[in-house]
């Protein structure tokens, strides 16, 4: 059965319009159809840019019929998460400190997919400064996940997952500090990439609270979309320090050899649901089927998990850098609860104290788990 054109993938769209199979326009009225029909639904989007896309879509559609496109982007519709400035779009971080704040330059990585012909559909909902793990704000409200609207579908980059499930648009773009963008991908069965600091060169963007750990990186239904993506906007930029360790190394994803999988089925006594259990199992033995190499790990405490999470999300940071991280975080995120009414002092306490706890734990991480967790 032919897919319905909302239905394609990126790659899937660059090769129909080679074809002459359809046009950028076309694909754009079938999302926007899609959006008017889920959105309501499930709130992935809170601010669209018709008029813009219209335009980028009727650019676009010229350039193909010309045979002079600029790639494989060109005319494939996108979704950018709403801590990320883009030109002439409201773009609020998910506060009302920013609920009229237009910016008049696009971040980095949204004008390099543009340059390349990208199709900027409008914002995806976030949480108040993408600090929390679920998707929910006082000036948009929850985002709902598409596969069952009465769960989340996870944070901060919920309103990209649930657009890119549901069908609305085949690429978002999004940041991930703690796993704002894995978390999510794996709540809603969509795959998605946290790139290594640099990888992905930012600047013109909102204050960066969590400094370099945040990186911007794309989410899609396919590892052939995020490949595309991550080509287009990962090259060396002098404007970000961070990128330099990058610039004689193009983005490639060659195949991987035989790799050692550690496989922890449940994590101390922890319940986990069947279906989820046996999905992992199921992954579990095709890793094994295809030549690579699965050891089953030892149940670990729970603050030693959680002090796994900590290293992973915080790499080689050091711990001295804490208090300055500590005081970003709380300073921007404590000032807005506090003019909402909320307890500002209780947060930054509460968050300092999270945060802290994960670096006493660093210790305990046990090592050579092996290339996969």
């Amino acid at each position: 059965m032919a897919k319905e054109l909302w239905q394609k993938s990126a790659v899937e769209l660059g090769e129909a319009y080679g074809k002459d199979e359809c046009t950028p326009v076309d694909v754009l009225d079938a999302v926007l159809r899609r959006i008017e029909r889920v959105n309501p639904v499930i709130n992935a989007f809170v601010t669209l840019d018709l008029s813009g896309a219209r335009q980028s879509a009727e650019a676009s559609a010229k350039r193909w019929q010309a045979r002079r496109a600029y790639g494989p982007l060109d005319g494939v519709p996108i979704s950018v998460k709403d801590n990320i400035p883009v030109k002439g779009v409201r773009s609020t971080w998910g506060s009302r400190l920013y609920e009229n704040f237009v910016p008049d330059i696009d971040e980095l990585p949204i004008a390099r997919l543009r340059s390349r012909g990208a199709i900027v559909l409008g914002k995806t909902n976030c949480p108040e400064f993408t600090l929390q793990g679920y998707t929910d704000n006082l000036l948009f409200g929850p985002t709902r996940n598409p596969w069952d609207s009465a769960l989340t579908p996870g944070g901060s980059s919920g309103g990209a997952v649930a657009a890119v499930a549901a069908g609305l648009g085949p690429i978002a773009i999004a940041t991930d500090g703690g796993g704002s963008i894995r978390r999510p991908a794996s709540h809603t069965g969509l795959v998605g990439l946290k790139p290594s600091r640099g990888r992905v060169p930012r600047c013109d963007g909102f204050p960066a609270i969590i400094l370099d750990f945040e990186s911007v990186g794309p989410i899609a239904r396919t590892v052939d979309d995020l490949v595309v993506v991550m080509r287009a906007f990962s090259d060396y930029d002098v404007r970000d320090p961070l990128s330099l360790v990058f610039k004689d190394k193009p983005f490639s994803a060659e195949p991987v050899g035989q790799i050692r999988i550690r496989y922890i089925p449940n994590f101390a006594g922890s319940p986990v649901d069947r279906e989820i259990a046996k999905s992992v199992a199921d992954a579990v033995a095709a890793f094994s089927e295809q030549g690579h190499i699965v050891e089953e790990g030892r149940r670990r405490r729970g603050n030693a998990l959680r002090a796994r999470a900590t290293e992973s999300s915080l790499g080689n940071h050091r711990p001295d850098r804490l208090g300055l991280v500590t005081g970003i975080i709380s300073g921007v995120a404590g000032q807005n609860r506090s003019s909402l009414g909320g307890d500002g002092k209780k947060w930054r306490e509460a968050d300092r104290v999270r945060i802290c706890r994960g670096f006493g734990h660093r210790k305990r991480l046990a090592k050579n788990s092996g290339d996969l967790l």
